[in-house]
């Protein structure tokens, strides 16, 4: 049965000084597992609240008050009586502390503690000299004027490591730029720590480690906070163990205590929202609020159902991935409103806050979890975060670790993964080992990759091995502390198998300028179709869908980016021409709803954006109707301030509108024969040719007007196809009726979209007619118009078939390629 521990209770620092000298003696005299000083709640501290004192229970600690070790009376006589008590007569030279100020109480503190010699209080001591600090090893500093001081004393001197006081807070980051170290915690009053100095300590590379900072309100809410890092440690030290979480999010309110947490959510330095309903308030007790602004209370009237205090929260380590959080003395809520040090005031030892705006994703959310569970230190995941870099290649570096920068929030420490390079051409080949981890971890000097233009824009990762082909694999590039190489933490949710994984590391394939400002002229096209009478909601809608699968690509490498992706990029071109070809389907269906309800001539509907400049076009007047020959006119329209391309409409004065394209027109349209539909099923060829000089990849449809009224169906539905310059091939399309057409004269309209979104409409007036075949007026029955046989001795129109008749064999031949698509 794990042993209990014990914390003594002690009123100011200088009984803490003397608990702290004795703590470790009497630890070993009870059978303790272990002991550590705590300063009493004060009227000022406040009681400790319940998520400490439910800390404390699992730790199965007592508090023992140091008066029932000396019994009563001052100074002098409590450290006589612990002297006698803990120390043979033997004993080494005592340490004479002075009672005040807090910098030299503090190195005597630490001097007592780490050579375990007593402690005693002499108003004529002299302060210990500050000894010179040997390059390396692990630090405590401290704001000599602070009274927090005293208490990084003892922790330092508890968990092995070296402890120097500086005159001045703001001095602290001189110390760190001018002193050799391996890791190092910052000690100080809260409002040391604003904006400018955090920032300063984000972007710090003196160490492997990044720098730690601890503080509090007070010196005994900071003493409590040592004590429960030194009970968790003496806790795992035990074979204790918290659990993990098995999901994200976990209702915080119910769940039982978890060694670490990635706490994700938006807020700010007071509130952080969390999962569904769920709000960590930083609001401390009323006692704690001194200086607030009178009648600022965020508890009173609390809007929150799910409020939960951060003191409440039951983690012993978090990654708080909410903006700004990591605010101290500089932020907008007054003192006692804070959700950082709520959290380190009850049940959290250690947080990793962000101190400004933060980019969070669900992909960042992934990777702090990944680092937290591979074994990383809290140093080195806070240093893996802020070296993180993005296209631009310089980190932004927002966050700050509150708590040891050696601590391991996870079962075990990490194994470095066994790294080997090969080179592959302009590549190479990452090949890791890890030993069941979540994260492949590499730096590769960048001379293995011949001429890069850019780090890490100009950089792409692809999986080799098969374990790492998923989408739930990603990689995030980061900047190492020499500038000649770069690194790569490659991830996933859930641990890697122990065998040699390999990834490849080449130059990315990106697309051209040109190729970008192509597909913003496609998108500009796609939303100009609204000009031309289609819903604005719904073609913001294609543009999104376009955008949201291209736009990652476009972005890579993304902060962090799918180990997939660059494989798509390297077909950036199909995966485009593949993505438009579903948005001009979709623009061209919606046209076909449109034309099921009414007669749609889209001239009508653009007709108020454009202007009309021209009826006759100089290079072409008054040339043949391609449907009977007759003159025609061409109205051209220019589109004005909005810069629209510029249309013209062709009219006829025998068949009307026969094209309204885009000018200069890129395709044209003819239709074979003009028999009238006078049975259920009729059969059209429709001709489309690339009259442009560059290849054209088009989608189109054939459809009567207010065929929905009519029960007219046709197969194929929509068709694509790709012509190169002159281009062109035939479809035939085949109508169905559900019942014999009643008479009318229709018009049968051919759309066609191209890939730049160029909308061209041709138009064949129908005679639809019940009693047969009808007789054209001004040509004889049984002889040819100008686009082939009308009457009894032309081809006949072939039987009754069903509602939805299939395709006619061989459509879509052409000389060239194309196909179909119901």
């Amino acid at each position: 049965m794990k042993r209990p521990s014990a914390m003594l209770l002690t009123g100011d620092l200088r009984e803490y000084a003397l608990a702290a000298s004795v703590s470790r003696r009497f630890a070993a005299q009870r059978g303790l597992s272990s002991c550590q000083p705590v300063c009493r709640p004060t009227p000022v501290s406040g009681r400790p609240p319940p998520g400490q004192l439910r800390a404390q229970g699992h730790y199965r600690t007592v508090g023992i008050p140091l008066d029932a070790l000396t019994g009563p009376g001052n100074l002098d006589r409590r450290a006589r009586a612990l002297r006698h008590a803990f120390f043979p007569a033997h004993a080494p030279p005592v340490v004479a502390a002075p009672t005040w100020p807090p910098g030299p109480l503090a190195r005597a503190v630490f001097t007592a503690v780490s050579s375990d010699r007593p402690l005693v209080f002499a108003e004529t001591a002299t302060a210990l000299r500050e000894p010179a600090p040997e390059p390396g090893g692990h630090w405590v500093l401290a704001d000599s004027r602070s009274p927090l001081a005293v208490v990084a004393a003892g922790y330092a001197a508890a968990t092995g490591k070296r402890f120097a006081v500086v005159e001045r807070g703001e001095h602290l980051g001189d110390w760190l730029r001018r002193v050799e170290h391996d890791s190092a915690i910052l000690v100080a009053e809260h409002g040391v720590f604003g904006k400018p100095f955090l920032q300063e300590l984000a972007t710090s590379r003196q160490s492997p480690l990044a720098p730690g900072v601890m503080t509090a309100y007070s010196a005994a809410r900071f003493s409590r906070l040592v004590w429960r890092l030194l009970a968790h440690r003496d806790f795992r030290a035990g074979g204790g163990r918290f659990g993990e979480p098995d999901r994200r999010p976990v209702p915080l309110r119910d769940t039982a205590p978890l060694e670490h947490y990635v706490l994700s959510g938006h807020g700010n330095e007071l509130h952080v929202h969390h999962g569904d309903d769920e709000v960590v308030c930083g609001a401390f007790p009323v006692e704690e609020r001194t200086g607030a602004p009178e009648g600022f209370d965020c508890e009173r009237g609390c809007p929150y159902p799910g409020r939960i205090r951060g003191a409440d929260v039951p983690v012993t380590t978090a990654v708080l991935l909410s903006c700004e959080s990591a605010t101290f003395g500089d932020g907008f809520a007054p003192r006692g409103h804070s959700v950082l040090l709520n959290l380190l005031d009850g049940w959290c030892t250690s947080v990793i806050a962000p101190y400004k705006h933060a980019m969070v994703t669900p992909e960042l959310e992934s990777l702090a979890e990944a680092l937290v569970r591979g074994g990383y230190r809290l140093g080195e995941i806070a240093e893996r975060l802020n070296s993180l870099v993005g296209p631009h290649g310089v980190p932004d570096a927002p966050f700050v670790l509150l708590g040891d920068p050696e601590l391991v929030p996870a079962t075990t420490p990490r194994v470095d993964s066994a790294v080997r390079l090969a080179r592959q051409g302009n590549a190479v080949v990452v090949e890791c080992r890890t030993a069941g981890s979540r994260v492949l971890d590499s730096v590769i000097p960048l001379d293995h990759l011949g001429p890069v233009t850019a780090v890490p824009r100009g950089l792409a990762v692809e999986p080799v091995s098969a374990e790492l082909v998923s989408a739930d694999v990603r990689f995030a590039f980061r900047s190492p502390p020499t500038a000649d190489s770069v690194g790569v933490l490659v991830f996933g949710r859930t641990e890697f198998p122990a065998v040699p994984l390999r990834f490849r590391l080449r130059r990315a394939a990106l697309p051209t300028v040109d190729e970008l400002d192509r597909l913003r002229a496609d998108l500009r096209a796609v939303a100009d179709l609204s000009a031309l009478g289609l819903d604005p909601a719904f073609l913001a809608a294609q543009t999104r869908g376009i955008a949201d699968l291209l736009d990652p690509l476009l972005a890579y490498p993304r902060l962090p980016e799918s180990i997939l992706n660059h494989t798509l990029l390297r077909h950036y071109d199909a995966l485009r021409d593949s993505v438009l070809r579903v948005a001009r389907r979709a623009v061209l269906g919606q046209l076909r709803e449109i034309l099921g309800e009414t007669a749609l001539w889209i001239s009508h509907r653009y007709a108020g954006s454009y202007g009309l400049t021209d009826r006759t076009r100089a290079d072409d007047p008054l040339r043949p109707c391609p449907r009977c020959a007759a003159s025609t006119s061409a109205w051209r329209y220019t589109g004005g301030c909005r810069g629209l391309a510029p249309r013209t409409v062709e009219v006829c004065p025998r068949c009307g509108i026969v094209a309204d394209t885009p000018d200069p027109a890129a395709l044209d349209v003819t239709f074979a024969g003009s028999g009238a539909f006078t049975d259920r099923t009729e059969h059209r060829r429709v001709t489309v040719r690339n009259l442009s000089t560059v290849r054209q990849d088009v989608s189109l449809f054939a459809q009567f007007t207010e065929w929905r009224a009519q029960g007219i169906s046709v197969e194929p539905g929509i068709v694509d196809t790709h012509l190169g310059p002159g281009e062109e091939t035939a479809f035939t399309f085949t109508f169905s009726c559900r019942d014999r057409p009643h008479d009318e004269l229709a018009s049968l309209h051919v759309f066609a979209l191209t890939a730049r979104f160029a909308l061209s409409c041709f138009t064949q007036r129908v005679l639809v007619c019940q009693a047969g075949t009808p007789t054209r007026v001004g040509v004889p029955a049984g002889e040819d118009g100008p686009n082939g046989p009308s009457g009894p001795s032309g081809p006949r129109l072939g039987p009754v078939l069903p509602m939805v008749a299939r395709p006619v064999e061989g459509a879509g031949a052409k000389r060239g390629s194309g196909g179909g698509e119901g």
